[in-house]
């Protein structure tokens, strides 16, 4: 359950998991077979994420010992589309991805002066966006209603 940007020369990294040389492809053995992934040149930060989030998918509940649910894999896969397609897009600074103890994913970008936002994929289909100034927080509501104000708020 790994997505990785091919390299140019072949390197085992795990037992399932292979790098190839395929200009700006991911592979993704997940499901226990393999699937090529195209696209226009991701930049290493997304691979990175990308690769992290699918390692959410190996997660069970009580993943922290302290009872937290598991993300199950829409909420994921949710979260994986909005960053190869709207953050690659948008050229968003991706900071962080994290699963959270309710089930959900977060994804953390960092701008400047202090500025930081956090969105929230809920497993209710639902999502929360929470924009920063330093410490405090500037606004709150959702993907839907707030992706503009995130773009914004972010790159100016």
């Amino acid at each position: 359950m790994q997505a990785l940007q091919t390299r140019p020369h072949h390197k085992e990294v795990s037992t399932r998991l292979l790098e190839f040389n395929f200009e700006s492809s991911i592979v993704d053995f997940s499901n226990g077979t393999s699937t090529v992934f195209h696209s226009p040149a991701l930049s290493g930060e997304i691979v990175k994420n990308w690769s992290k989030l699918l390692q959410f998918k190996r997660l069970g509940n009580n993943w922290d010992s302290y009872g937290a649910l598991a993300p199950d894999e829409k909420t994921i896969d949710t979260a994986i589309d909005f960053l190869t397609k709207k953050v690659h897009d948008l050229n968003l600074p991706i900071y962080f991805v994290a699963p959270g103890v309710n089930g959900e994913v977060m994804l953390e970008f960092k701008g400047s002066e202090g500025k930081a936002a956090e969105l929230y994929f809920n497993p209710d289909n639902g999502t929360e966006l929470l924009l920063f100034q330093l410490d405090e927080c500037v606004f709150e509501g959702t993907l839907e209603n707030g992706l503009l104000k995130l773009i914004d708020f972010i790159n100016n």
